[in-house]
């Protein structure tokens, strides 16, 4: 009978020596394959940073300029909430999770079928992730089927999470700066003003190179607009192996970490010392569907050794991923993808988990799912904590209480600390009877929550800067 053998593994995805010779290649593909940049202003920021240019816009950068921009990105800041409250210090040790607000279809947890996406469902994904405490920010893009100008729905979907969520906001303009402009210039007003924004950002923003080693005039801009108006961005590369990224897992993040080093010291050359999180999402191409997965297991290790490189050669945010995959409905295969993904991610110390909730490799988002990734997360921490030690002068005496063949059922130390112990909302532990399934409870929760949950609402001057904000972009479209 054949079997399969599984190694030992510390969950060490890369040692000392691979992450070092990854970064020696990254850099190497930087000096001698360069990245087609394809905006003159970003050129000549690169060039002062002592990049060489070729052909008009290929840009070589030498390793001094990837030194200096490491050593002033920092290695912390901190996005505030609606209300102007601290929300997610990022860098520390904690893991916070992240939600799209909008994709391509909507899992009706009430059908289970799937329908296009609106500003509604938008409204409803925003109201679930304010209601759990183990998601923490969202991510809006346009891509709502609302029958509004293509030109706006960035800017909609923006306001749709600032109605629905206290909680920060991370906008996603594709190819869209004017949209980045607007959306910026309205956060700042809801902060009282561009230098009260950059000493307490409410958002951050995304955007991502196109591998291999090109960046667009807009993901230029971005990153320039970025960093002189202090708003943290997150740069992260998207590949597929054997599509836009090579088939060899290390000459893959060797891509990864050229094309993220370039976004860095172009966002550095700008302003020195502005916010920038680093994220890598190297996947695999299915050469069966031909989709980009978003389940592989190769994927999920991937972005869980790019968070552990990041930590050692950058120092800077990790903007990781999980609680995703491509099963296009909540199954078995959606649970384990949702299960393993996030486990990868949480003990590779990433500082953003984002993607909680999509299903179909990113066309499907389920509200459902949010549910049952933050009760996942909730097990997790468990893992992460470890051993807890720190009550070692009690241990001796605890045991004492009972003493051989006795019980700890009534014993103090029982009764002061069963309730460290975690309890699940959902699982069920009991020993007779026919509860309700996993399915259900998770189904009950998702809907009490669309049904009753109530974000704290807006105030009437935040109120008014949203309506003037969205009557204003709809008069210059217009024009």
């Amino acid at each position: 009978m054949s079997q399969t053998i599984h190694q030992r593994h510390h969950m060490e995805f890369l040692d000392p020596a691979g992450i070092d010779l990854i970064h020696q290649s990254a850099l190497k593909v930087l000096a001698e394959v360069g990245n087609k940049v394809m905006d003159p202003v970003a050129r000549e920021l690169l060039a002062g940073e002592g990049a060489r240019i070729e052909n008009n816009d290929i840009i070589f950068v030498p390793e001094s300029a990837v030194e200096k921009a490491i050593s002033t990105a920092p290695s912390t800041f901190t996005v505030f909430d609606r209300q102007g409250m601290p929300f997610m210090e990022l860098g520390n040790s904690m893991i916070y999770g992240c939600t799209p607000s909008t994709t391509l279809q909507f899992l009706d947890p009430s059908t289970n079928k799937t329908r296009p996406f609106s500003s509604k469902e938008a409204a409803l994904i925003c109201r679930v992730a304010d209601a759990l405490p183990n998601l923490h920010t969202i991510v809006t893009k346009g891509n709502i089927s609302d029958h509004i100008p293509e030109e706006l729905k960035c800017r909609y979907s923006f306001l749709t999470a600032l109605k629905n969520t206290t909680k920060p906001i991370s906008a996603t303009p594709d190819e869209d700066f004017a949209s980045v402009v607007d959306i910026v210039e309205l956060a700042q007003e809801l902060a009282g003003g561009k230098e009260r924004f950059k000493k307490k950002p409410n958002m951050f923003l995304y955007t991502e190179p196109i591998p291999p080693l090109v960046i667009s005039p807009v993901s230029c801009q971005k990153i320039v607009y970025c960093a002189e108006n202090g708003v943290p961005l997150v740069y992260m590369p998207y590949c597929s192996r054997g599509g836009t990224a090579p088939m060899s897992a290390g000459a893959t993040l060797v891509q990864c970490f050229a094309e993220i080093y370039l976004g860095l010291v172009l966002h550095q050359a700008s302003a020195p010392g502005a916010p920038f999180m680093v994220g890598a999402m190297p996947s695999i191409l299915d050469m069966k569907t031909s989709v980009a997965s978003y389940g592989a297991p190769e994927f999920h290790m991937l972005v869980a050794a790019s968070s552990q490189f990041t930590a050692r050669k950058i120092n800077v945010p990790f903007f990781g991923s999980g609680g995703c995959g491509d099963s296009k409905q909540l199954d078995h295969q959606a649970m384990i993808e949702t299960s393993m993904s996030l486990l990868s991610s949480m003990i590779s110390g990433p500082h953003i988990i984002h993607d909680l909730g999509y299903m179909d490799h990113g066309v499907i988002l389920s509200p459902q799912l949010l549910v049952l990734c933050d009760e996942i997360m909730d097990h997790f921490a468990c893992y992460q904590r470890g051993v807890d030690l720190s009550d070692s002068e009690n241990w001796v005496q605890s045991i004492k209480e009972s003493g051989p063949g006795g019980n700890y059922i009534t014993t103090p130390s029982t009764y002061q600390n069963f309730k460290q112990i975690h309890y699940s909302n959902y699982f069920d532990r009991s020993m007779a009877g026919m509860p309700l399934s996993m399915d259900e409870k998770i189904k009950g929760r998702t809907l009490e929550i669309i049904e009753n949950h109530k974000p704290e609402p807006l105030s009437p001057a935040q109120a008014e800067i949203i309506e003037s904000g969205w009557k204003r972009w709809q008069k210059e479209q217009r024009k």
